[in-house]
């Protein structure tokens, strides 16, 4: 029996044919992404507004992390305050950057623009890193 058929401690998860934590692989979220999904995906199955209280505050720590650094998820997260603002920036950034493959931390990113290689554990990261192409491209959006 795989993982997906079963669930310890409840079934808050089952049913929808997708687990949670199949689309947090196959969109390679970070643990704060991970956290605030999980308890968006099962707040009417489970823990009701306590959940969405959980959500928040994972959000709130998330946005407390990242604003030492200036990306365009904390512009846009800024200008509409939404969640939805942050997962549009996460999309834009990841289409700007082809994964090239890699584990961890040694996740190998090639700029579609200029074809310039970063190696990040994440597109966010191979963003900040790459700096003023992939920068000026996002900013002229």
């Amino acid at each position: 029996m795989g993982a997906n058929e079963k669930q310890v401690g409840g079934r808050h998860y089952m049913g929808d044919g997708l687990q949670h934590w199949d689309l947090v692989a196959s969109r390679r979220y970070d643990y704060f992404q991970g956290q605030i999904t999980r308890y968006i995906d099962r707040w009417k199955h489970k823990g009701g507004l306590e959940d969405l209280k959980k959500a928040q505050h994972y959000l709130e720590k998330y946005i407390e992390v990242h604003s030492q650094f200036l990306t365009p998820i904390d512009v846009k997260a800024e200008k509409t305050d939404t969640l939805s603002a942050m997962y549009d920036a996460i999309k834009d950034i990841e289409r700007q950057f082809l994964w090239e493959g890699g584990v961890g931390k040694d996740n190998l990113y090639t700029c579609r623009q200029c074809r310039e290689q970063v190696t990040a554990d994440n597109p966010v990261r191979a963003f900040q890193l790459h700096g003023e192409c992939a920068s000026s491209r996002y900013v002229a959006q």
